[in-house]
């Protein structure tokens, strides 16, 4: 099990297995490139956190496990607009080199603005084609955050990371032919939990689900009972999660002022996240148990199908990682 300090290996058996599992190979590139690069500068790439949370937002679950004790960091655009932002050459290195510097878990909490049932009139997207209209550019650029988030998912598993993704119930993301791949193609158990946020500290009730490899998530399940959705339907009553307007006749439901804040964690939702993998990190180290993700190779079968091609700015990464090659800044060989 690797510790805070160890240098970050990637060995040609973590290359299969991100390869079987149905990575491009452009991603392997990337990884090749951030470990070259680092020990070219004398210093090597070494583990550096225990969690990290890619699409912070507000930093929240990154600030509980602070408070737990954990050394955790946030990935967010909204944190450094350059550097964050996974749909640009650079952002995208960053949140891969933090995934590699991690040695615990990995927290998504993909944006979803795409994705939920409000946006669907304009987005197109549906369960039979959550791929949506691609012909609008924000739907390319959230398939496209998509597709490196579930990249970041599998090169997660194949560092023995523990991954967990959140997104609100209506989210047509699990849909998704690259995270129906990681659903039951990853050759281990993943759990998918729904429950209302609301019992865990919301102020709404918040319909959410979970997908991890940790079996904790299934706790987080629960009942809200019909006095706990009254109350919370009327604390809600002071925010403005939507907002109706008619146009030639047609009733249009979008988002109101109230609907991003609505997105913000709980403290009691993020304590409890906190609490759940110390506890079975606890577990593990009681009964002499290796708590990483393991993933069998047995298990895996290979995508038939190009899962990656809604990812329509990889040419990008590809052209970057070519010209920096033949510059002369690293060599494209470590798994040839």
């Amino acid at each position: 099990m690797s510790a805070i300090g160890d240098v970050v290996t990637f060995s040609r058996n973590k290359a299969e297995l991100l390869i079987k599992l149905g990575a491009p190979t452009w991603m392997l590139l990337c990884i090749d490139f951030i470990l070259q690069t680092h020990m070219a500068s004398g210093r090597p790439l070494r583990k550096a956190h225990h969690v990290v949370e890619l699409f912070s937002g507000s930093c929240n679950m990154t600030r509980a496990f602070r408070r737990a004790g954990f050394i955790s960091y946030g990935y967010d655009i909204q944190l450094n607009s350059a550097a964050n932002d996974i749909i640009s050459n650079a952002g995208f290195l960053v949140a891969i080199r933090m995934v590699l510097e991690a040695t615990q878990l990995v927290w998504l909490g993909v944006p979803c603005s795409s994705w939920v049932f409000m946006s669907s009139g304009s987005t197109k997207r549906k369960p039979q084609t959550p791929t949506g209209d691609e012909t609008l550019p924000s739907v390319v650029a959230a398939n496209c955050i998509a597709v490196r988030s579930a990249l970041l998912v599998l090169l997660a598993t194949v560092m023995g990371l523990h991954f967990i993704i959140e997104q609100p119930g209506s989210s047509q993301l699990i849909n998704l032919d690259v995270f129906q791949n990681i659903f039951r193609n990853l050759g281990l158990k993943v759990w998918f939990q729904k429950f209302p946020m609301g019992c865990w500290g919301h102020w709404c009730i918040k319909p959410t689900w979970l997908l991890g490899s940790p079996q904790w998530i299934t706790i987080f399940r629960a009942k809200m009972t019909k006095q706990i959705r009254q109350l919370l339907k009327k604390k809600a009553e002071k925010y403005q999660l939507f907002k109706v307007s008619f146009k030639k006749g047609q009733r249009k439901v979008t988002g109101g002022r109230d609907m991003k804040r609505s997105g913000v964690y709980p403290r009691e939702f993020c304590d409890e996240v906190c609490r759940q993998h110390a506890l079975f990190l606890q577990s593990c180290r009681e009964k002499g148990l290796d708590w990483q993700v393991c993933a069998d190779p047995a298990l895996v079968t290979k995508p038939s199908t190009d899962l990656w091609c809604h990812d329509r700015l990889a040419w990008q990464i590809v052209l970057f990682l070519k010209a920096e090659a033949s510059r002369g800044r690293w060599n494209p060989e470590m798994f040839s």
